[in-house]
């Protein structure tokens, strides 16, 4: 056995390792942010025109958010940015944040928790291919 392959053995040991520790650790932030996370609703006021570092369009919706605790309506942006606008002016969607915080508030998506806990499972998988050869 060469340097070669320890440095192949290592490697596939570390970076599978590392994927599913990372996916999973997403994944269990995602999780005990939405178990805690309080509920209100959103009013898509504007959206937000960036460019990103390839000078192409980027749009970012701005809230009017009304939390459900009877606090005042306050101004969020989201969180993500996407190269299309996704919604409208007027639209509503329900926005989620850390009690007391609104102005950490962000719409939930399932694809991105889909995206967590399969980075997870595939790091898993590999991980598991590896020590059972």
């Amino acid at each position: 056995m060469d340097w070669l392959d320890l440095l192949k053995g290592g490697l596939l040991t570390i970076v599978p390792a590392a994927i599913a520790i990372v996916g999973g650790l997403c994944l269990l932030y995602e999780w005990v942010f939405m178990l805690t996370a309080v509920q209100g609703k959103g009013t898509v006021i504007r959206i937000d025109q960036t460019v990103d570092s390839e000078g192409d369009p980027m749009f970012l919706a701005v809230y009017r958010l009304e939390p459900s605790t009877g606090e005042p309506a306050i101004e969020v942006r989201d969180n993500l940015s996407f190269g299309k606008a996704t919604l409208k002016v007027d639209d509503v969607a329900t926005l989620y944040y850390p009690p007391g915080q609104p102005q950490r508030a962000r719409r939930y998506r399932l694809w991105l928790t889909l995206v967590y806990a399969t980075l997870t499972g595939i790091g898993v998988y590999v991980e598991w291919l590896v020590w059972s050869r």
